[in-house]
């Protein structure tokens, strides 16, 4: 089983933030840890690892190069919404790879998510140059809430023909995983996705030992990890992470009571 320190639910408060912390036990999807650990712009092998894992499940296709791109989109025009995402790398020179890792629930990720892929593959084509120029761009979507209601844990889209099926293009896609499913469904990782999803589902201990001496990828962010884990600034940037986190979510709760009340006021004055 999966389940040897794997992490399901939210921390109640930052307190048990701290406290899992310091017991040796992180949240990977925690915006800081998950740059540090794949955003090394002088090492890319544990992001190319992670990625064709994860795009390439099959082994169909294997990019041999990343460079790291600027992670922020400016405004196109003044008043114009603007971006900033986790990592978007140049594959091999050509294709596009943007990672977003996503903790907490957000009711507009999936249109934040069609947003900044339009903008990823929007941005590729240079003046001057065909259209047909911009090559592929994946969005890839790392989730530790359940966004879908089927049950299976990955999700892929593309343009296609409603009736048909057919693929208009192969020039964008975007995928998602949801860790919470795949620990419900998987008991033992069998291939190299399957043993990444293990990593970011938070699975530790024993098991994470014996996965990471399979991939030497993941040996590698277990590495990177133990580095994170010993520096004091990066446990305040973990730590700050988590504070957002949490006053976002007092922020939802209390916009629902006072909504919900609005609504019972509202009810009442009619009668």
């Amino acid at each position: 089983m999966l389940t040897e320190n794997a992490s399901r639910g939210l921390p109640k408060d930052t307190q048990q933030v701290d406290k899992e912390f310091k017991e040796g036990k992180v949240r990977r999807l925690s915006d800081s840890l998950f740059k540090f650990v794949f955003c090394k712009k002088n090492n890319s092998s544990v992001f190319l690892d992670m990625v064709n894992a994860l795009v390439y499940p099959d082994g169909g296709g294997v990019f041999k190069k990343a460079k790291f791109l600027d992670r922020e989109h400016s405004p196109e025009h003044q008043g114009a919404k603007g971006g900033r995402f986790d990592v978007v790398a140049l594959m091999d020179g050509r294709d596009t790879v943007n990672i977003e890792a996503q903790i907490a629930p957000d009711q507009y990720f999936v249109e934040r998510a069609v947003i900044y892929l339009s903008w990823v593959h929007g941005d590729k084509v240079e003046r001057g140059k065909r259209y047909g120029t911009a090559g592929q761009t994946i969005s890839v979507h790392i989730l530790e809430y359940e966004q879908f209601a089927k049950e299976h844990y990955r999700s892929s889209f593309s343009y296609r023909d409603e009736e048909t099926g057919e693929a208009l293009n192969d020039g964008t896609r975007l995928i998602f995983f949801e860790v919470n499913k795949f620990l419900r469904s998987v008991k033992v990782p069998n291939n190299k996705m399957e043993r990444w999803l293990a990593y970011f589902a938070n699975v530790g201990g024993k098991k994470m030992e014996q996965i990471a001496e399979q991939e030497p990828g993941i040996k590698e962010a277990l590495s990177a990890e133990k580095i994170f884990m010993q520096n004091r600034e990066s446990y305040l940037a973990y730590m700050h992470d988590w504070k957002l986190i949490m006053q976002e979510r007092s922020y939802k709760v209390q916009l629902s009571a006072a909504l919900e009340q609005a609504a019972a006021e509202s009810e009442a004055r009619a009668k």
